[in-house]
């Protein structure tokens, strides 16, 4: 099984991923792991990446990647794997209002809120440019995905809980 978990800049993502590979059993395959492949596979550098493959050698080394996991469960927040991993079961996107995604981010990572609130912003225009300009996705477009969880009004537990029972409903 493959499950992939994106959402906007702020929404945690990766402690998710992390706790659900615990609690589940699933490998956690991170972005830079992914990279990290496609880099040893085509016997490139780290910064060559992006120029050295083309968007379609870069589609197929990702997917590549995934299927070289045959038989293990795996979960990632890579954004792209989203739209570029055809075999995953379960795609989940993480919905929040800026102002709470500023608010988590302050208390998470004790720094000034304008200091948050531009990181945020920062991060979510570069996004929407590189995966618009280079694969042509909308990485925040969320018709995508399987389930769409509104994070506003849940803490971690009650994320992962939801997804568990989606799984469940999954199954039958």
């Amino acid at each position: 099984m493959i499950i992939t978990i994106t959402g906007w800049p702020g929404t945690n993502t990766r402690n998710i991923c992390k706790l659900l590979a615990l609690q589940l059993g699933l490998r956690y395959l991170t972005e830079e792991k992914i990279k990290e492949d496609i880099v040893k596979e085509h016997n490139i550098l780290p910064e060559e990446l992006d120029s050295k493959l083309g968007k379609e050698e870069f589609i197929e080394a990702v997917n590549n990647t995934f299927k070289k996991q045959t038989g293990e469960n795996i979960i990632t927040d890579y954004a792209l794997a989203s739209w570029l991993v055809n075999s995953a079961e379960l795609k989940v996107f993480l919905e929040s209002k800026e102002n709470n995604r500023v608010k988590r981010m302050v208390i998470s990572q004790e720094m000034p809120l304008i200091v948050a609130k531009n990181m945020i912003r920062t991060e979510e225009d570069e996004r929407k440019k590189k995966y618009l300009y280079e694969y042509g996705i909308n990485i925040f477009d969320m018709q995508n995905f399987d389930i769409v969880i509104n994070i506003d009004k849940l803490d971690n537990d009650g994320i992962i809980a939801l997804i568990k029972k989606y799984l469940e409903k999954m199954k039958k």
